[in-house]
């Protein structure tokens, strides 16, 4: 009896001890670069800040930090997680540790989209598609390169993550994304110009070459 007793007794303990221990082990701790220290509740990992509320403060409205100024998350579960200036993509190196909105972030990445895309998003396929479907019908080649360069450009070009210059930014953020496909876009559509014009000449010459000949 005082063995079952004692085991009792051990058990209350343990039941009490990890009672009054679980709101220490669900906590987040939020370490700065300046190494300065936030007991907190991480909420939400944004493109460019975090959201928490501070510890104990469940109600609290959640707070807004820039991740360039954190330097880790240790998390509740033992996980670390790493920030650094060093993690931004290159073009917003000269930011890092400001806190500036998220408007800004968004207009250099788009920006920076369409220049990798204009060097990077080189297809040759709408260029030959078109201007086959434009020499390879006599006399109504003009009318088949037309429709055909119409279909092709309507189509969003498909991207190779293969080809990108930058693939994890590319998946990661959708600022720059939709700038690359925009340019990526416009590129395809040159192509498609040019081999219709391209195969419209041909097609032109071909016909001034029958004329002659008749």
């Amino acid at each position: 009896m005082k063995i079952l007793t004692m085991r009792r007794s051990y058990l209350y303990f343990l039941m009490s001890f990890f009672a009054a221990s679980g709101p220490v082990v669900a906590q987040d701790l939020i370490v700065l670069r300046s190494d300065e220290e936030i007991i907190s509740e991480v909420t939400a990992i944004q493109k460019w800040h975090i959201l928490y509320r501070p510890y104990l403060e469940g109600d609290a409205d959640e707070i807004r930090l820039p991740k360039a100024e954190i330097s880790y998350i240790l998390y509740q579960d033992g996980m670390r997680q790493f920030f650094s200036p060093e993690d931004l993509p290159p073009v917003m190196g000269e930011f890092a540790g400001n806190v500036l909105s998220d408007s800004l972030y968004d207009a250099d990445l788009y920006n920076l989209g369409l220049e990798h895309a204009a060097e990077f998003y080189q297809k040759r396929g709408p260029f030959w598609g078109t201007m086959g479907a434009t020499v390879f019908y006599p006399f109504v080649g003009l009318l088949t390169g037309v429709v055909t360069g119409v279909i092709i450009g309507a189509i969003p070009p498909n991207i190779d993550l293969n080809e990108v210059p930058d693939p994890a930014l590319f998946q990661a953020n959708s600022s720059y994304q939709e700038g690359y496909r925009a340019q990526a876009h416009r590129n395809k559509i040159k192509e498609v110009a040019r081999g219709f014009g391209i195969g419209a000449g041909i097609q032109g010459l071909f016909l001034i070459i029958l004329l002659v000949a008749l």
